[in-house]
């Protein structure tokens, strides 16, 4: 993967809005991973994520309650279909409702999440893609 198919994976992501104005859930998640694999991680257990997405999400997101599980969960599929920069990885199958919103739980129990093998090699091998 390199930086242009990356950024495209990016913008092919659906973003919530609200009155319009779109929320910075996936974005700031995104860099949450970026930020992981400049420090050599690739996949970090959710139950220690989550306090940190949520921090991001109080400091930047829309005076609503933080919600790091859907973006965390959502930014692994679009539209059904596995994607390029994201991965939520569990030995055990993470129950969603109709909705497809994770059972929080199963996330803590169970859940790593991160960049996808190919999103974490373009920023881990190549730091300066991180600043373009």
């Amino acid at each position: 993967m390199n930086l242009q198919e990356f950024v495209a994976e990016v913008e092919a992501q659906r973003a919530w809005r609200a009155h319009g104005v779109r929320a910075p859930h996936k974005p700031l998640t995104i860099l949450y991973g970026i930020k992981l694999a400049l420090n050599g991680t690739r996949l970090i257990p959710y139950r220690e994520a989550a306090p940190e997405l949520s921090s991001l999400l109080v400091r930047f997101g829309p005076p609503t309650d933080p919600n790091p599980q859907d973006p965390a969960w959502r930014l692994a599929q679009h539209d059904g279909v596995r994607t390029r920069i994201w991965e939520v990885r569990s030995e055990h199958p993470i129950r969603s409702d109709r909705s497809n919103n994770p059972r929080v739980r199963d996330l803590n129990d169970f859940a790593s999440i991160g960049l996808s093998e190919e999103a974490y090699a373009l920023f881990h091998d190549n730091p300066a893609a991180a600043r373009a």
